[in-house]
């Protein structure tokens, strides 16, 4: 999708953070979005935001929990814009609970977002896409927590490697629909997301600092709003932003690998299981890494 100028796109968590950072890229590129969001006031001073930049936004008040919502959500996207080419699968809930002491409604309440609201986003749209012709893209927020795990955060990490999994399994789905589809697994980038935990059932502690965003360190969500429209124009199944993460994959790359049995396996057992051994998006060329974004493209006059 190199062309993106006249294009339509719905952004779910578009009132900050991340998802602030994709619609105004794509805004920048000529992109009308829908931006989503639970607190009518951001999304109000996010649509201004993007209205500055020259491109048409329009807002949706809804929970992506709600099946019936996003439904809506969608119909008045095209009832207004005409068609929805591009689906940003971005909102979500940061809880890092652990496997074991997190309570049972906080496991479901944390699958909710992460893991069913992008079904119901993809619920929504897929069906939508197919009737149409011409190139259209999905793309979801999952987190560089999606590909290792950490030492905290069991439930967060469990609910964004079901988001990598999705993706690869969707991408050879509607591949034959001229649907491209991609994941984004950021490591930190300065959100709100902390403040999810706040609504948590059952949380008890500190406030987390006021719901402070992520580490002054982490990256400008605008940036990586940038690398998420270069993976939407060169159709990246997987969209890495952080380098620095390049170790850790590799350790845990080798750790699998090295479990590996070494004993040679029967012909027949080879044979019949080939066919479930052989996954085209694994296998296409390889389009090659996102470099930097251009900051005089991606960047130089939005602000934050």
């Amino acid at each position: 999708m190199e062309t993106l100028v006249g294009r339509t796109a719905f952004v779910t968590g578009g009132a900050s953070g991340i998802g602030l950072g994709i619609a105004k890229a794509l805004a920048q590129n000529g992109v009308a979005v829908t931006i989503t969001g639970t607190k009518p006031e951001r999304l109000d001073a996010a649509a201004a935001e993007i209205a500055l930049l020259g491109a048409r936004a329009r807002t949706a008040c809804f929970d992506i929990t709600d099946r019936d919502a996003f439904e809506a959500a969608a119909d008045d996207a095209e009832a207004e814009f005409g068609k929805v080419d591009i689906l940003c699968n971005n909102a979500g809930r940061g809880f890092l609970g652990s496997i074991v002491e997190s309570t049972p409604s906080q496991w479901e309440w944390a699958l909710a977002s992460n893991v069913m609201g992008i079904v119901n986003g993809l619920h929504t749209f897929v069906p939508r896409m197919r009737r149409r012709d011409g190139e259209k893209h999905i793309m979801a927020t999952s987190s560089a927590g999606g590909l290792f795990a950490a030492s905290v955060g069991g439930i967060y990490t469990t609910t964004k490697m079901a988001v990598v999994g999705m993706m690869e399994a969707l991408r050879a789905e509607v591949a034959a629909d001229s649907i491209g589809v991609s994941v984004f697994c950021p490591h930190f980038v300065r959100t709100n997301i902390r403040e999810h935990a706040l609504h948590a059932p059952g949380f008890v502690g500190e406030p987390i600092a006021e719901a402070e965003p992520e580490p002054a360190t982490g990256m400008d969500p605008l940036e990586a709003g940038a690398y998420v429209v270069d993976g939407i124009r060169n159709n990246r199944l997987y969209i890495l932003s952080h380098p620095e993460i390049a170790s850790v994959l590799e350790e845990r790359h080798n750790g699998i690998m090295a479990a590996l049995s070494e004993a040679t396996p029967e012909a027949s057992r080879v044979e019949a299981e080939a066919p479930t051994l052989s996954f085209d998006v694994y296998s296409e060329p390889a389009r090659g890494g996102a470099s930097a974004p251009d900051p005089s493209v991606s960047l130089s006059t939005v602000t934050g």
